[in-house]
């Protein structure tokens, strides 16, 4: 699995990130200089200037950045594309027995895309009982928009939990007490999942993950960023 500075966005320098190469799975994507671009945006420019010195307050830049594998037979590459912020610090320093006024910049990457989608842990875990399974699909899509929308990508890990129940057999529908067909909520497929298969140390874990996802699709307010993650972090107990 990533790590959780990565998924937090909390990297200072883009030369820090880095992951296994999912084209190869043997060597490790790593930050290559010579495929790294960026610009700073005309707002930043224009607008994060002090009037008295002209130093900028805040620098604000777009990159795009490759990754490339260390295997040196694997000739894939990753495109990373994000923000990078620098907002000024002044700070006191003894200078030649002076004491002196000096500013620093604190960075922060912010990351909006991965090219081609970065699985975020291991599907490889994931068994399915018939090849028309979504499953994988469901998670590549959670993992696709994870570094845009947390509520996006919980909707779709919430997705990924009605298709474990539907690879499972568990059904969707039942007959109500009026003799009509009535749809089965989910709460209760993870019910019938975990009675079936015994796997009551699932239980807990698939519920916690049902309900995330109905926070980010029906409550009207954004996921956190820091459930978002708790929901990549139990998927990845599987």
């Amino acid at each position: 699995m990533l790590d959780s500075n990565i998924l937090q966005n909390n990297l200072s320098k883009i030369d820090h990130l880095s992951f296994k190469c999912q084209t190869c799975n043997v060597g490790t994507k790593v930050f290559d200089r010579d495929k790294y671009f960026e610009a700073e945006s005309a707002f930043s420019r224009n607008e994060f200037r002090r009037h008295i010195n002209g130093i900028h307050t805040n620098i604000h830049k777009r990159f795009s950045a490759g990754l490339t594998s260390t295997n040196p037979d694997c000739k894939d590459i990753s495109i990373v594309l994000g923000d990078c912020n620098s907002l000024i610090r002044f700070v006191t320093i003894d200078y030649e027995g002076q004491t002196i006024e000096a500013h620093i910049y604190d960075v922060k990457i912010i990351i909006y895309d991965i090219i081609p989608t970065l699985h975020l842990f291991d599907l490889g875990r994931f068994s399915f009982k018939n090849p028309d399974s979504s499953i994988i699909k469901e998670l590549e899509d959670a993992f696709d928009v994870f570094w845009q929308s947390n509520d996006c990508s919980g909707m779709k890990i919430r997705s990924f939990l009605e298709a474990l129940m539907d690879d499972n057999n568990i059904p969707k529908k039942t007959i109500g007490k009026a003799g009509k067909e009535v749809e089965i909520k989910l709460h209760l497929r993870i019910e019938l999942f975990v009675k079936q298969f015994i796997k009551h140390d699932l239980e807990d874990i698939l519920k916690n993950l049902k309900d995330f996802g109905n926070f980010a699709s029906h409550s009207g307010q954004s996921l956190p960023r820091e459930g978002l993650i708790l929901m990549i972090k139990l998927l990845s107990l599987f």
